[in-house]
């Protein structure tokens, strides 16, 4: 999925440069491809992560974040599929439920940072650590997508 996600980049990318005049600003459009892939990317090294550790008590924030992330990912959905009208009338709802989706992703990682400062090991604590930033970077990104889709939106 990830590499077929890099070959729509490249493609949009080599569309962007050969259309003369576009609905939206060619370095927004670049901006939001660059995201979306972003996105894909870290999704893709989180669970890759995630294969390699155990399942203890950092799974449910794990899980939890993921479930975030499946809002947030539907949401990015809605946003990019209200690009394609003239009249965008819930962009900057979407965009504040984005907002309010990354902020409780940072407290889940935060709260679940916290916690494994006392309850693992070492090396538990560094694996797990790595793989809720992962998922906190996707649901960054996911706000980025949201932010460039307003902008795109009011111009």
């Amino acid at each position: 999925m990830e590499h077929h996600a890099d070959d729509l980049t490249k493609q949009v990318h080599q569309l962007i440069d050969r259309v003369f005049i576009t609905k939206y600003d060619k370095n927004d459009l670049a901006s939001l491809v660059n995201k979306l892939d972003s996105i894909i990317d870290k999704m893709r090294e989180a669970s890759e992560s995630e294969i390699a550790f155990p399942r203890d008590g950092s799974y449910k924030t794990a899980e939890q974040l993921t479930l975030v992330i499946q809002e947030m990912i539907e949401l990015v959905r809605l946003l990019l599929e209200q690009l394609l009208y003239e009249r965008k009338p819930n962009v900057q709802l979407h965009v504040e439920i984005v907002k309010a989706k990354e902020e409780q992703a940072d407290e889940l990682r935060r709260a679940a940072v916290k916690a494994l400062y006392v309850e693992t090991d070492a090396k538990s604590f560094i694996a797990w650590r790595d793989v809720l930033s992962k998922l906190e970077q996707v649901t960054d990104n996911c706000q980025d997508v949201a932010d460039i889709v307003s902008s795109m939106s009011r111009k």
